[in-house]
């Protein structure tokens, strides 16, 4: 699937725009996973299990990582 950048100006040319688009998407595809930590107390925790969160409109596209606070962690 491919996306594209449009505007109300529809007889501009949006080939360079297009390229640099698809070049700084390919770029961020390429990052690893973000994994994020759970937040108790002001820091970050990171034991416990991951859960993923993914894009809504491709479900296969995991986006980021997440932990679950274990309840021992937990007051």
């Amino acid at each position: 699937m491919s996306f594209r950048i449009t505007y109300s100006v529809l007889d501009a040319d949006m080939t360079e725009i297009h390229r640099l688009f698809d070049g700084a998407l390919a770029a961020v595809k390429a990052l690893p996973t973000p994994e994020i930590p759970s937040w108790i107390a002001g820091e970050p925790v990171t034991s416990g299990e991951l859960f993923d969160s993914v894009n809504p409109a491709d479900t296969r596209q995991v986006l980021a990582r997440a932990h679950v606070a274990p309840l021992s962690e937990l007051d």
